[in-house]
């Protein structure tokens, strides 16, 4: 048997829901014998959860495309454009230095599934599904 102080918990189980960092003791006993142990818990508070900051905001149109799409961005956009078939192979890539809008042929492809991937020179990269037919 197990029994948790504080709180005279018995078995194997603490409360889930800690308003604090506690540390329990429990003492276990099996066929006569004893023993005792700490266990520290520790308990952060969450206060909610921050937007990102870093993420670009775009548009990609139009979706499906006979060949021409054009990304639009909602602020000059700095980093990397690459287009990547459905075998991971990358078939464009592209570098923009304060781009608000470019546009990207797929006119030499087969039709078929693409992906774009954004990579910003700062920020989280975004990857976005595009249908060639």
């Amino acid at each position: 048997t197990y029994i948790w102080n504080p709180g005279n918990f018995a078995g194997n189980n603490l409360p889930t829901t800690l308003a604090s960092s506690t540390i329990f003791t429990v003492s276990g006993t099996t066929n006569g014998c004893t023993n005792t142990a700490t266990v520290s818990v520790s308990v952060s508070l969450c206060t909610g959860i921050t937007k990102n900051g870093n993420s670009t905001t775009f548009k990609v149109y139009p979706n499906p495309t006979q060949g021409f799409v054009t990304l639009s961005f909602e602020e000059d956009f700095t980093g990397q454009v690459n287009i990547f078939n459905t075998l991971g192979q990358l078939l464009i890539t592209q570098k923009l230095n304060g781009s608000e809008k470019i546009e990207m042929n797929l006119t030499s492809y087969p039709k078929g599934i693409y992906l774009i991937k954004l990579i910003p020179n700062e920020g989280k990269i975004n990857v976005i599904r595009i249908v060639r037919d």
